[in-house]
């Protein structure tokens, strides 16, 4: 949920939770991990980046973050609860190594979900200049197997809802994969 001093959110962890209970689900039958409880932020990109490693060309890796995206100097850095704004690099996860460490991962399919304010700002770290101005061909991120989905624009703030208990975009993506799975996949594949 953030750091105390960073206005902490109220629903991050639970979000995570939520989504952990639709990826373990039998339809998409996750082999979740997620980081020691209590740890901080320097073990948990330590633990996340040794995930990474592990991944056989035929796997699916999801990485996935709710929580504060703080902006600094174009940078994205994701807070943990100890995360200190004057520490960024020892105490956060900065995206671009994120980033780095997924353009490595052997997977064939990668997908980082950034529940976070500020999270567009991955598009100009991902090389891109803008949304539609460069063909993702041109960058080092296959668009067919490597995607980011992003709850926010660069500059704008993700919000949690008191009435959904989480954020509008974790929220969705549990019921979409859940309970509204048969609405969500609109063309009966069981894909969406």
């Amino acid at each position: 949920n953030g750091p105390a001093k960073f206005d902490p959110l109220q629903f991050a962890r639970l979000d995570a939770e939520n989504l952990t209970v639709v990826l373990q689900s039998e339809r998409c039958a996750f082999d979740v991990q997620g980081p020691t409880p209590g740890s901080g932020a320097f073990l948990v990109r330590h633990q996340l980046f040794k995930c990474i490693e592990t991944c056989a060309p035929d796997d699916t890796f999801l990485c996935y973050y709710s929580g504060h995206g703080f902006l600094e100097r174009g940078s994205l850095f994701l807070l943990w609860d100890d995360s200190d704004i004057d520490h960024l690099l020892s105490s956060t996860i900065p995206v671009a190594e994120l980033l780095q460490a997924l353009r490595l991962c052997r997977a064939e399919n990668k997908l980082l979900v950034l529940d976070c304010c500020h999270a567009g700002a991955v598009v100009n770290m991902a090389g891109l200049k803008s949304v539609a101005g460069v063909p993702v061909q041109e960058t080092e991120i296959a668009p067919d197997n490597h995607l980011v989905l992003m709850a926010s624009n660069r500059l704008e703030q993700a919000r949690e809802l008191t009435e959904l208990q989480g954020s509008f975009m974790t929220a969705a993506i549990c019921a979409a994969l859940g309970k509204d799975f048969d609405r969500a996949d609109r063309d009966g594949d069981k894909r969406l």
